[in-house]
């Protein structure tokens, strides 16, 4: 119902749920707060629709509502600097994928497999790029006020 048939097979939708409201103005709350959280991970696929469910990330509402401010742009930019500039500088016959490696990570910073899966990487090659973003940021990606500040310079940081 979401996606009609007549569209390109590649066409996706991504469908945001925001809080329940039971009044005009948690309405609009709940659809300002989607608006700033912007897009989301999914928590589930129907067919062709992402469902994005607002309730289950608040850190990411939270912060992607205060991104605006020149102070966590700041943080972002300071906190992943380097990567940054290390994956601009791989060049195209080498894409830079230091960014999916941190975002799988702390997705899964428990889990390191699942990590390595998840940024499709074999699990010595994703152990080989975190030693490198841990060298690159000069931090331990086992302390978890690292994993903290990189969670919340990842949601920040301009895509």
């Amino acid at each position: 119902m979401l996606v009609p048939e007549p569209t390109p097979p590649g066409w996706r939708a991504h469908l945001a749920l925001g809080r329940p409201a039971r009044r005009l103005r948690g309405l609009v709350t709940a659809l300002e707060q989607l608006r700033a959280a912007g897009r989301l991970h999914a928590v589930a696929e129907v067919g062709r629709v992402a469902v994005q469910l607002a309730e289950g990330q608040p850190l990411a509402h939270l912060v992607r509502g205060l991104s605006a401010l020149p102070e966590l742009q700041e943080f972002a930019l300071d906190t992943l600097g380097p990567v940054i500039e290390h994956d601009r500088a791989a060049g195209p016959a080498h894409p830079g994928d230091l960014l999916r490696v941190l975002e799988a990570y702390v997705a899964h910073p428990t889990n390191r497999s699942l990590a390595a899966q998840r940024a499709k990487l074999s699990r010595s090659v994703f152990y080989q790029r975190l030693a490198l973003i841990e060298d690159l940021l000069g931090v331990d990606l086992a302390d978890g006020e690292t994993t903290a500040a990189i969670a919340v310079a990842l949601l920040v940081r301009p895509a």
